[in-house]
Parts: structure tokens; sequence; C-alpha cells
């Protein structure tokens, strides 16, 4: 005789954690980059505190920035590195998961060598703005270490684009009840008010003392800030 199980008839809806969560495609790839970012952050608090701390202040201290690019402006010690590093790896998933939302390219041949693509390229572009940076300071400013408050003010808007970045991306990859749209838009207005701040500050490093001409300003804002997104327009018009 066969009897019915009592579980059967009942009126409860199967739920999945997934419906839950914006990864697709099992990227649990993105999780472990998002931990490792944040080991990062907590070694560089912890190992680095003073520095960190320093570096923080100068964000928005225009007295302590400059003290801190005279004092400990390295591009090469271990802190600003791991920052740079934070940085890069963090806005490549930020920009990856606006391309599977969006499905502006193809993620072939795998999502994560995608990612490694989006990831060389962010650390090109910045290689190259740093290089350029210098070379227009070259051209036009004949007292080249100045231009180095340009290079540390694009670095520590970067390193505070990169920490601020972590809770939305986290965000996006995993809870479903806050939604894609108000996580750009969020991020959106985040980005575009740290760079707006970039600009504002450059603007005050080329007029206070002195420090650099207006013509390195000019050329430094037309092909280095406004160029780039004139690119990115025009790439997501054609999409």
């Amino acid at each position: 005789m066969n009897e019915q199980s009592i579980f059967t008839g009942h009126q409860l809806k199967a739920d999945s954690l997934r419906d839950k969560i914006h990864l697709q495609n099992r990227e649990y790839w993105i999780p472990s980059v998002i931990l490792f970012s944040i080991l990062i952050l907590v070694w560089a608090r912890n190992s680095h505190n003073k520095r960190f701390s320093r570096i923080s202040k100068a964000f928005f201290n225009i007295r302590e920035f400059y003290q801190v690019v005279r004092e400990e402006y390295a591009m090469t010690n271990s802190l600003s590195i791991g920052m740079m590093l934070l940085f890069v790896l963090i806005i490549s998933v930020f920009f990856f998961q606006l391309n599977s939302y969006y499905g502006l390219y193809a993620l072939s041949p795998s999502a994560f060598f995608f990612y490694l693509k989006i990831v060389a390229s962010v650390l090109s572009f910045f290689i190259i703005k740093m290089l350029i940076v210098s070379l227009l300071g070259a051209l036009f400013y004949d007292k080249s270490d100045q231009v180095t408050d340009f290079l540390y003010n694009i670095f520590l808007t970067n390193n505070v684009s990169g920490i601020l970045l972590i809770p939305i991306v986290v965000f996006m990859a995993y809870f479903r009840a806050v939604s894609m749209p108000l996580l750009i838009f969020t991020s959106g207005i985040l980005l575009i008010s740290i760079y707006l701040y970039r600009v504002w500050r450059s603007f005050n490093i080329s007029a206070g003392e002195g420090r650099v001409s207006k013509l390195y300003f000019f050329a430094y804002l037309c092909s280095l800030e406004l160029l780039p997104f004139v690119v990115i327009f025009k790439v997501i018009i054609r999409k």
C-alpha cells in the first residue's frame, strides 16, 4: 500500500537562493576577487595604520595633501602598490558587472578571461595616464617634480574610489533586494562626484602658489580627463 507523503499538497512555494542574488552563470570567482580586495584593505589599515590615516585625511584636507606628497609620496612602496591593486581589481569587477547587466560585450571565451581583459585595460590606462601626465609636465613646466601633485591627486582619488566601490559591487553581486538600476545610479553619482572633486583639486593645484602653469592644466584636462569620457560615450552609443 502506497502512503501519500504528508509534504505533498502544501502551499509553500519553492524558493532558490540564486533568485536573490545578482550573480549569473555561476561566477564564483567574483567573491574571491572581492574577498582578496577586502584583505588588501585590512592589511593596509593594520600594517600601515599611520600612513593610511594620513592618506585618508589628505583626500579632504589640501594642506595635509601637500604634506603627504612631500613626505611620503612614492608609487613603489608596498602601501601604494596594494592600494592601486585594490582599485584596479574592484573597478574592473564593477565594469564587468555593468557589462553583464547591459549585455554590451559577449563574455568570451569565458567570463573570467573577459574580466582579466578589463583588468589589463584598466591597469594599462592607469599607467599610460601617469606617463602622459609626466610627459606634459616636462613639456609645459620646467620643474617636473611639481607635477607629482597631479600624479598623487589621481592616485589618491582612485584609492578612495576603489574603497567606496567595495560595498557597491558586493550588493550588485549578492543582494537582489536592492535593484541593479538603483545600485548603478548610486555608483554613478559617487564616481562622478569623486571625478569632479579630482578636477577641482587639480585646478587648485594648478592655481595655488604658481605650482603648475595654466597651459599644462588645460592640456591635462582635455587629454586625460575629458577625452576618455568622449571615447567611452561614443562606444556606449554605438552599442
